[in-house]
């Protein structure tokens, strides 16, 4: 992996006989490829972020290709982006508000459990002693 404005590596990576290099389209991933076609040991793919740190591996026994799943068109109109986008901070924070609430209740609900676990407990200590 090079970055080409510092003309420096920034990191590396191998995958042993690779026969075949595809970046997705967004360009945030590549995956490389051992085909069948060419050998039988270790046919499989990796995934590999657009830094070079390796994100998946597998091994198939018969492997022969890897194909990027082509981008779904949007579902909302520009002008849908534009309202999502300028109330977006909106969303965060209601979102964010509610997922705290959530974490805080389970929360509570596992300390009343606890709770009521040791209770259970000293009144059977209590009867033992």
């Amino acid at each position: 992996w090079v970055n080409v404005t510092d003309k420096a590596t920034t990191s590396s990576g191998e995958h042993f006989m690779a026969t075949d290099v595809m970046w997705d389209p967004s360009g945030r991933y590549v995956a490389t490829a051992v085909s069948s076609q060419r050998t039988s040991l270790e046919s499989g793919y990796m995934i590999w972020n657009s830094i070079g740190k390796e994100l998946f591996s597998t091994v198939h026994d018969s492997f022969y290709q890897i194909m990027w799943r082509p981008r779904p068109p949007l579902a909302l109109s520009a002008e849908q982006m534009k309202e999502v986008k300028k109330n977006l901070k909106e969303y965060r924070d209601r979102y964010e508000k509610e997922d705290q609430e959530l974490k805080e209740s389970r929360r509570s609900g596992k300390a009343a459990r606890l709770r009521q676990l040791r209770e259970e407990w000293s009144k059977v200590y209590s009867q033992l002693l």
